[in-house]
C-alpha cells in the first residue's frame, strides 16, 4: 500500500509471513522499489538497518520536509534532523519524527530514515508521475 504524494510514492504499509524466508523477501522488495524513480520509505530500527547494508539510496536531509509535505510550522508534526546519523551504524537514525495526536493528546516518536528517490512530480489531471 502506498500514499501518492506531490513528488513521490510513499510506501506506508508492508507485509510478510513472519518466516525469516518471507522477511528477506519483504525486505529485498522494498529495496528494490525505492530504487525506482519517485518511492520512498519511511524506515526506523531494524529494517533501517537491512536496507542501510543493502546500500538502499536515502534521501538528503534538506529535502525530508518538502518530501513527507510537513510545514516547518507545524507544530503537530515535527522533523528534528539528526546532525551525528551515520549510515553504516547500526544504532544510527537520520531523524526524529514527533506527531502530535491532538484528539487524543497523545505525542508519538520516532526515530527514522528516509529511503527512496526525489525529483518526480505527480499530475492529479493525467494520473502520470514524471521524474527527472
Amino acid at each position: 500500500m502506498f500514499q501518492i504524494k506531490k513528488s513521490v510514492n510513499k510506501i506506508s504499509l508492508v507485509c510478510h509471513n513472519s518466516t525469516d524466508i518471507g522477511k528477506k523477501y519483504s525486505i529485498d522488495l522494498r529495496h528494490q522499489l525505492v530504487k525506482q524513480p519517485g518511492w520512498i520509505l519511511e524506515a526506523a530500527d531494524k529494517v533501517s538497518w537491512l536496507l542501510r547494508k543493502r546500500s538502499t539510496p536515502i534521501i538528503d536531509n534538506t529535502s525530508i520536509n518538502d518530501i513527507l509535505e510537513i510545514e516547518p510550522t507545524n507544530d503537530n508534526d515535527k522533523i528534528i534532523i539528526n546532525k551525528d546519523f551515520d549510515k553504516d551504524d547500526k544504532n544510527s537514525f537520520q531523524y526524529t519524527r514527533v506527531f502530535k495526536d491532538i484528539k487524543l493528546g497523545t505525542e508519538y516518536v520516532s526515530k527514522e530514515t528516509l529511503f527512496g528517490t526525489k525529483n518526480c512530480r505527480y499530475n492529479v489531471e493525467t494520473c502520470e508521475r514524471s521524474c527527472t
